[in-house]
């Protein structure tokens, strides 16, 4: 007699969560800093120093954001194609209009590198401006370098942005250094992003300006207004994004323990 069929019990097998995959997805890491293949200052080298330890650690998962300048990308930077979630998320934006690049920063360890042309904002800057002044009360201000670490904050954001959408199924962490690279954090943070941000300080603004010529400054610490002395220095747009990025971080770094008491106060 041939075995009769099993008989169905009305139940439909059970389908795992899909938060089970996304907990197991391995996240990805964007670093962003403006001297990423921007030689302009000390945090040049920290990055460049860091890279292979970040690449053994992370592999293809680790990719740096920064600025594009066409005259150190030409010796610095290797263009390639437009694969994988980085490269997918950049060919987005070329789509919006925006100038990205993708490829590898030819420096030890090779990482994926994604440079943003801050000019290609240049038509909707004061709208982006205006944006950032009722989203988060940051001033208006016409410095260049102002101008810059707002257009690219911007621009992160929409990368940072496309990157969630289309991993929705795997964790997202990125991770800013400087108010040059830290506009994004109170965007991101106000559109619900969600990744992780981390917001790193190698030294405050005003306590830059303060500290000079003050061999008491760290003495001094609590009786100083931080505001106050943003506005003497005509620095109020820098610090107040600084600040936004500090308050707008889930996690929020500095690299010294004196650096750290310098930004509780």
């Amino acid at each position: 007699m041939a075995p009769s069929p099993p008989r169905s019990t009305g139940q439909k097998a059970l389908e795992k969560p899909a938060s089970v995959d996304a907990q197991r997805a391995e996240p990805l890491l964007m670093e962003v800093a403006w001297e990423v293949c921007n030689q302009v200052g000390g945090i040049y080298t920290v990055l460049r120093s860091k890279v292979p330890s970040m690449r053994a650690r992370w592999r293809n998962r680790y990719c740096l954001v920064g600025p594009y300048n066409p005259q150190t990308a030409e010796v610095e930077f290797m263009p390639a194609p437009l694969t994988g979630p980085v490269g997918q998320a950049v060919q987005r934006l070329r789509e919006m209009g925006y100038g990205a690049h993708y490829g590898r920063w030819l420096v030890s360890g090779r990482p994926h590198v994604v440079l943003l042309d801050v000019g290609s904002v240049s038509a909707t800057l004061n709208d982006i401006k205006y944006r950032v002044w009722a989203d988060h009360a940051i001033p208006a201000s016409d410095e260049t370098n102002v101008n810059d670490a707002v257009a690219f904050g911007e621009m992160c954001r929409a990368l940072l942005s496309i990157l969630a959408q289309q991993e929705s199924g795997r964790p997202v962490v990125a991770h800013f250094h400087e108010w040059q690279g830290g506009m994004a954090i109170p965007m991101l943070r106000k559109e619900g992003w969600p990744g992780s941000l981390v917001f790193t300080t190698h030294a405050t603004l005003v306590g830059r300006y303060l500290a000079t010529g003050n061999p008491s400054f760290y003495d001094q610490l609590p009786s100083f207004d931080g505001d106050q002395a943003a506005r003497n220095f005509n620095i109020d747009a820098q610090h107040q994004i600084e600040k936004a990025a500090a308050h707008a971080s889930h996690v929020f770094t500095t690299v010294s323990d004196v650096t750290a008491e310098e930004c509780t106060h």
